[in-house]
């Protein structure tokens, strides 16, 4: 990770402390999200958030201007979309 890609991005630590101080209503459009992306998909919307809490804060890098709720409904998103292409093949 270059300087400035470095200063760009938030940590693990500042993403992990932002999901700590989530509000009810960040909690809810999280929930929100994964219920609609499980729908008629493998998944259920708990595995769909945990799985994005995994990446997250493991293989996925957030850019600091982005809100890490949007962070995590984008992890969502992409997870739902994989596994609903692992059932079409």
């Amino acid at each position: 990770m270059s300087l400035s890609q470095a200063a760009t991005t938030r940590s693990r630590d500042e993403v992990a402390a932002a999901i700590r101080t989530f509000t009810p209503a960040d909690w809810a459009r999280l929930k929100r999200v994964a219920a609609k992306y499980a729908f008629a998909r493998p998944i259920s919307p708990e595995d769909l958030i945990q799985e994005a809490f995994v990446r997250a804060l493991d293989t996925r890098v957030c850019p600091s201007d982005i809100d890490v709720v949007k962070f995590l409904a984008e992890i969502i998103r992409s997870v739902a979309d994989g596994e609903a292409e692992k059932v079409e093949h």
